[in-house]
């Protein structure tokens, strides 16, 4: 990482810290079950804003954002990756990383669901144990009928895939 990039992404990082609040990320946990371990308390809200403010994409930043390990950072980065840029190994890198449900749906809406063939990578990763890997396919369900490739969740190969998908096991 340049020592430019590495000085943006904590400004970035900072800009993060001062909209954080310790009464929302208990909220985070308690009313929506995110995973606050490594949340600072800051709404999507104010990271939709700074995403807004940045020039898109930029994937070195995205990439170091990512890098972070913050949860909103994280968030950040799938708003601003360019998916033309993004290789296989490094969304398989990205998706063993989720370790939120609303990251992980994060990354599906504005980054995943975008990529050249989304629907081989719900292929792929429905194999997987990984509950976070597993839920991109129930994201994706969910956006089907909105997603450019209008797969419908109820026919074809999407479908057929959903149908093959064991059960998560159940939660501790």
């Amino acid at each position: 990482m340049t020592p430019l990039l590495r000085a943006r992404t904590e400004e970035i990082v900072t800009r993060i810290r001062r909209y954080s609040s310790a009464s929302f990320k208990k909220q985070m946990a308690q009313r929506f079950g995110i995973n606050t371990q490594y949340a600072l308390g800051t709404p999507v809200t104010q990271l939709r804003l700074i995403a807004k403010s940045l020039p898109k994409p930029d994937q070195p930043l995205a990439e170091a954002l990512w890098q972070t390990g913050s949860h909103e950072a994280r968030i950040l980065a799938s708003l601003l990756a360019d998916p033309k840029q993004m290789t296989r190994e490094k969304l398989n890198a990205w998706v063993k990383d989720l370790n939120s449900w609303d990251i992980c749906d994060a990354c599906c809406a504005n980054l995943f669901s975008k990529v050249k063939s989304p629907l081989q990578l719900a292929e792929r990763w429905i194999k997987k144990e990984e509950e976070f890997t597993r839920f991109y396919l129930l994201s994706k369900s969910t956006r089907a009928t909105r997603a450019p490739w209008s797969i419908k969740p109820s026919t074809g190969r999407f479908a057929a895939l959903a149908r093959k998908t064991p059960a998560l096991p159940p939660r501790p």
